[in-house]
């Protein structure tokens, strides 16, 4: 049998799915993040090595496929000892744009642990944000961290508003104290100080369903900020206001308000635009254009195909607005 293998890199984790000739899912592995301007050398070839058990174990298959959002040391590693007879490095856009099932002119805006702000028009693609977590990442999930550890960090030294964060991180971390709380994510086991501030983002959306005016107030930034470049990138080239824009990435799953808040900024100049949620998490966007690149069409037939082969990777959200 001819394996194919689907992979989408992050800066938080890696996540590859095994499939066969009919695309039928086989199996599911996930390891820890890949890319070398968050992740140190040796956790990258842990990480990679953890992977490579997980598809194969000892054995060494023919792959046909291998595609995603692949990072060198993946491509390099898998070149070496196994046979692959194709490679689509894709970018992320092509991965969320497939993923909500749109093939032609359109908008992205991705809030994972970094953020991107995608168009793609006429074939040709434009890029907004995305700068990186040392410069900035503005709507991000190391962003929307990075300002729950500032509430935090401001309410534990009483410089501004209590907020339920300072708690949550406290116990996330396992200590009481927030400023050795704060001082450990540096050497935090198998994970980059980055990649952690991001995994704190699902906390600020704790807070805010019980209710924290701090955490409320920082997805509504996030919503905002995410709206705002998101319009930037029409304005700056000249986007029709019937281009469909859709959404991908982790942070989007959280509180709702993020959603709310990134919709109106968009209906303010541009009110009858198309949002569409995404049928799938990113990596299905992965397979499906491995598909496309050896068939002529994907028909409503193979479109509902998918749907039921790879349900548990629909794109599940707390969000209810379109």
């Amino acid at each position: 049998m001819i394996y194919n293998i689907a992979v989408d890199s992050g800066g938080t984790k890696v996540l590859a799915l095994l499939y066969d000739e009919n695309y039928n899912l086989l199996k599911t592995v996930r390891v820890g993040s890949m890319r070398t301007n968050t992740t140190s050398n040796e956790l990258i070839e842990k990480n990679l090595d953890e992977l490579e058990q997980g598809l194969f174990g000892d054995s060494s298959p023919e792959i046909g496929c291998l595609s995603g959002a692949l990072t060198k040391v993946l491509v390099d590693r898998l070149s070496k000892k196994y046979r692959i007879n194709k490679i689509l490095n894709l970018n992320e856009l092509i991965l969320g744009m497939n993923a909500a099932f749109i093939f032609g002119d359109g908008l992205m805006s991705l809030s994972g642990t970094g953020a991107t702000t995608f168009a793609r028009i006429g074939g040709k693609p434009y890029y907004l944000g995305g700068y990186g977590a040392a410069v900035s990442d503005e709507g991000s999930g190391y962003w929307k961290g990075r300002l729950a550890f500032d509430a935090a960090i401001k309410s534990f030294e009483c410089r501004g508003r209590k907020t339920l964060i300072e708690k949550l991180l406290c116990n996330k971390l396992g200590n009481n104290n927030l400023r050795d709380a704060v001082m450990s994510i540096y050497s935090q086991p198998g994970i980059s100080p980055v990649a952690f501030v991001a995994s704190c983002s699902p906390l600020v959306d704790e807070a805010a369903y019980m209710g924290d005016e701090a955490a409320i107030d920082i997805i509504g930034a996030v919503g905002e900020s995410l709206g705002d470049q998101l319009n930037a990138i029409v304005r700056m080239n000249g986007i029709s206001s019937n281009v469909p824009v859709t959404v991908s990435g982790s942070v989007w799953k959280g509180h709702p308000l993020m959603f709310t808040r990134f919709c109106e900024k968009i209906r303010e100049v541009s009110e009858k635009r198309p949002i569409v949620i995404p049928e799938f998490e990113p990596i299905i966007g992965a397979i499906i254009e491995h598909y496309k690149s050896e068939n002529k069409e994907f028909d409503d037939q193979i479109k509902q195909r998918f749907r039921n082969v790879y349900s548990e990777y629909i794109f599940k959200t707390n969000n209810k607005n379109n």
